[in-house]
Parts: structure tokens; sequence; C-alpha cells
């Protein structure tokens, strides 16, 4: 007999389930930032490659949108890794909207 502590395999397989609907919508925008945050560092390095003769306020605002490109997937990957891993199954936690 299992101990009042232990849940019984119905109650693992809901909470799993709601696991994975919390964060599967997470890990799949962060797959997605990641990949468009390497289209855009190729078309970076080829924009300065071929147009070394542009501005230089052109090249720093392209240099700009690298840099907020790459705070960006940098905060999710921050978000993804606090949600799955420092508080996974907390789904009080996922219930909270963070600013």
């Amino acid at each position: 007999m299992a101990s009042p502590a232990t849940p019984d395999a119905q109650t693992l397989a809901s909470a799993l389930a709601q696991v994975k609907l919390v964060y599967s919508p997470t890990f799949i925008g962060f797959v997605m930032a990641t990949a468009t945050y390497g289209i855009g560092l190729l078309q970076c390095y080829l924009y300065f490659k071929n147009y070394p003769k542009d501005t230089i306020a052109l090249k720093i605002t392209v240099l700009a949108m690298l840099m907020v490109d790459t705070a960006a997937t940098a905060l999710m990957a921050f978000t993804v890794y606090d949600n799955a891993i420092t508080h996974f199954g907390d789904l009080a936690y996922a219930a909270i909207i963070n600013p």
C-alpha cells in the first residue's frame, strides 16, 4: 500500500500533462528565436563583409540591432532555464507572469 504522500500514477500523469502544456510553448519559442538569431548573425556577417564602404551610422545601426537581438535571445534562454530547470514542476510559479 502506498503512503499518503506518494501520488498515484494518474495524478503524476495529469501533472506531467500540465507541465508539458505550460513549458512547450516557451521551448518552441526559444528554438524559433535561436534559429532566427542565427540567421540574423549570418546576415550581419555578410553585411559587414560585403558593404565595407557604408556609412558609420548605418554600421552602428546594424551592430545595435545585433546587440538587441543578442540580449533578447539571452533573456529568452534565461527564461527557459528558470522555468524548466529551476522551477520545474512548480505550476504555481508558471502561472505568474513575470514582468
